[in-house]
């Protein structure tokens, strides 16, 4: 007969060391990528021009965007917010790993580690997507309301801000959800949402995140092309942001956002023009997204 095993080490022990080493190589691997991406970006844009305080200005607010972003995430968290947002941090890197998945698996994986279900990090994803959008929704309707002169370019608008602030109506996101899960087939429990202050809370630091990015935008966009307007690019990148949210970008060439982009500003700036503030903008959002990764990998990011 055997004698009992002298093995007291906790089952999760294994479990935990394989996570820490699989957060590493997720993180090499995202961070390989995101300079891959900064490369390609830095190679086409005249970077020699810029302006330093208006390009540490705009990654500014990219951070601050970022930190928000993180805060979209877990006000709708079931844990702790400290460690909500730790497993957003800790997922960022994921979205420039080829795929366009990752960051989400990461955010739930992560999430996972913090005393969340799967199910649970699931729902708060799909949730914070849904808030996401709304504000992306109201920001691209409001911003297009006050710059745009044509009629039905105003009421379309309109309906984009009315939509987006439908959308976060609790009995129009239960039924969302309950479609959605019906189709999965599974039960919602009676208080799978979460208090609807928090989802406001949470489309709230989307949105002021949206707006703080379109800004930063038109910070990038005036160091490459010094009259174009402001409100308009704004308008513009809020629209652009918008369209590639909800769509799936080309596999090859130009990306949905910069086609937009190019439409809409066509009277303001030249097609080339056009593509290389979104480049800058791009590079400036790569190297922002950077810092806050490896800054959130040594110390706890305070809350904003």
């Amino acid at each position: 007969m055997n004698a009992p095993s002298t093995d007291s080490r906790p089952a999760t022990a294994i479990s935990n060391r394989g996570w820490r080493i699989l957060r590493i190589v997720f993180g090499l691997v995202g961070l390989s990528f995101a300079l891959v991406a900064m490369r390609g970006s830095w190679s086409d844009v005249d970077v020699a021009t810029w302006s330093p305080a208006a390009t540490g200005a705009a990654t500014a607010m990219v951070i601050l965007t970022t930190l928000m972003g993180a805060r979209v995430w877990a006000v709708l968290n079931d844990g702790p917010a400290n460690q909500a947002r730790g497993a957003y941090y800790s997922a960022l890197i994921g979205k420039y790993i080829p795929g366009g998945v990752f960051q989400a698996i990461g955010q739930v994986g992560y999430a996972t580690q913090t005393g969340a279900t799967v199910r649970s990090a699931a729902k708060t994803l799909a949730l914070s997507m849904v808030t996401t959008g709304a504000a992306g929704l109201i920001l691209a309707g409001s911003a297009s309301l006050v710059t745009a002169f044509n009629p039905p370019v105003r009421f379309a608008s309109a309906v984009s801000a009315a939509v987006g602030l439908v959308l976060l109506k609790r009995t129009v996101l239960d039924r969302l959800g309950r479609g959605v899960l019906t189709v999965f087939r599974r039960q919602p429990t009676a208080d799978w949402l979460p208090p609807h202050n928090k989802v406001i809370s949470s489309a709230a630091w989307a949105l002021g995140g949206l707006a703080l990015l379109a800004v930063s935008f038109a910070v990038v966009a005036r160091q490459i092309e010094p009259s174009i307007p402001v409100m308009a690019t704004i308008s513009a990148f809020a629209v652009a942001w918008l369209v590639g949210f909800i769509a799936i970008p080309f596999p090859a060439g130009i990306g949905i956002r910069e086609a937009v982009l190019v439409g809409l500003l066509a009277q303001s700036a030249p097609a080339a023009a056009v593509i290389a503030m979104s480049l800058a903008h791009r590079l400036v959002t790569i190297a922002a997204e950077i810092v806050v990764y490896l800054v959130s990998r040594h110390r706890t990011l305070k809350p904003i």
